[in-house]
């Protein structure tokens, strides 16, 4: 084991290390549910970062190509112009489908969003052991967490998985669904 995995153990508390007792499992569970939705908060924020400078960059191109455009009209007709102009189109038509990828991005985030939302209700219920022993509290879980789904695509997986399916076939139901739609749009 690596020196400063090794350092990490010897470093945590005894509560962590000797953790036998059920309220304490669950104390754990707590906080790896916390991490998790921290993480994928912490990547959503990097992610919108990034995204958002090349949204900023695309409009610009964007401006800039159809001034070039514009200019490139008022040009008398020649051959030369209209390789310029095809150019143009192409540019554009460039912008458009990586638009058509941002929108793509939108829905993973709105997905890793839900995800988050999803994690930190579920690591509140565990941490409330009243709560969590009653089944109305799980099913005021599902009807939350349900209500933040606003694609037919997750709600039939969120569906299916509450009604018991097998998560393989679940998502290769969903990867198949989602060729189809990529396909329409193109």
């Amino acid at each position: 084991m690596p020196e400063s995995m090794e350092n990490s153990q010897e470093n945590q508390p005894d509560e962590i290390q000797h953790c036998k007792d059920d309220v304490c499992q669950i104390r754990r569970t707590v906080r790896m549910l916390d991490l998790a939705a921290a993480r994928v908060s912490y990547a959503l924020q990097d992610g919108n970062d990034s995204v958002e400078t090349l949204i900023n960059s695309f409009t610009h191109m964007t401006e800039h190509v159809m001034a070039i455009q514009k200019g490139i009209e008022e040009l008398p007709n020649t051959p030369e112009k209209d390789q310029l102009l095809t150019n143009c189109q192409q540019a554009m038509n460039t912008v458009q489908e990586t638009t058509m990828a941002f929108q793509f991005y939108d829905r993973l985030n709105q997905r890793m969003q839900h995800i988050s939302i999803s994690l930190d209700e579920l690591s509140s219920l565990i941490d409330e052991p009243e709560r969590m022993s009653k089944p109305e509290s799980w099913k005021e879980l599902e009807v939350k967490i349900r209500s933040h789904y606003t694609l037919d695509n997750d709600l039939e997986m969120f569906d299916a998985v509450l009604a018991g399916g097998n998560i393989e076939d679940i998502l290769s139901k969903a990867t198949e669904a989602k060729e189809e739609v990529a396909v329409e749009l193109f």
